[in-house]
């Protein structure tokens, strides 16, 4: 079974998707050498996933995962297809979809690429040469982002939930995959130092409206203006904790 794990750009796509790995590799599944073979030549695959979900590109994951029904997490930026619909109707997959503010978003990616092109890195988030066009290049991801958040096997997890409270998180993905897991010692392991989270700098909410210039922020409510957030998970309910705790009892 798929563990979709989608990613709205700069959105904390990869803590979540390492939080998703840890929940299923503390239940006793392998996460990395499975799915390095299961995506070794499939187009479009990268090591966390998929970058592209063309129906060509699915066919030959599962063709490969074939008859393995232990959960497999794959990470995509990509567009939620017919193909991967089906797999949800049919209760063959479940998943994860990120999603922030698109104007701290596009900020994010706007500076993720200064800085990128200021070490002389080309082609990661360097689309993004100012601030109105890291806006534009944002809003074509939120039919997308719209698309993957109200799926109905696909719980919506936000950058604040991810970044302020992992605790949160972590259960949160335990619930979803009906997993009873340590979170604490998950999320304990990144507080520690023991692991690092990567691809995830925590920025500050509303910095947008901070530095944007008034042509910018124009730009932004042309194309944010009609976009309403998905609802983000609820604060831990006193009697969900246990589904995922009782293996720290």
């Amino acid at each position: 079974m798929i563990v979709w794990v989608y990613g709205q750009q700069k959105s904390a796509s990869s803590f979540c998707f390492q939080l998703v790995c840890d929940v299923l590799e503390a239940a006793g599944y392998e996460q990395r050498e499975r799915r390095a073979a299961y995506l070794e030549g499939v187009s479009g695959a990268m090591t966390t996933g998929l970058r592209s979900t063309r129906a060509e590109n699915i066919d030959q994951l599962l063709a490969k995962i074939g008859a393995d029904e232990a959960p497999i997490a794959i990470k995509t930026h990509g567009n939620l297809t017919p193909k991967i619909k089906a797999q949800f109707r049919a209760k063959q997959a479940v998943g994860f979809a990120t999603f922030r503010d698109p104007r701290d978003a596009a900020l994010s990616l706007y500076e993720h690429g200064q800085r990128n092109r200021e070490k002389g890195i080309e082609g990661k988030f360097g689309e993004a040469e100012t601030l109105t066009m890291a806006v534009e290049h944002m809003a074509k991801s939120l039919p997308r982002i719209e698309a993957w958040t109200n799926q109905g096997r696909v719980k919506p997890i936000s950058y604040t939930r991810l970044s302020e409270e992992p605790l949160e998180a972590v259960r949160t993905i335990a619930r979803h995959l009906k997993l009873k897991v340590p979170v604490r010692k998950i999320v304990a392991a990144y507080q520690q130092g023991e692991k690092e989270i990567g691809n995830f700098n925590v920025g500050q909410k509303g910095r947008f409206d901070e530095i944007a210039t008034p042509e910018e922020k124009a730009a932004a409510e042309a194309a944010f203006g009609d976009f309403t957030l998905p609802e983000d998970v609820p604060v831990k309910a006193a009697e969900d904790i246990a589904t995922a705790e009782d293996a720290e009892a």
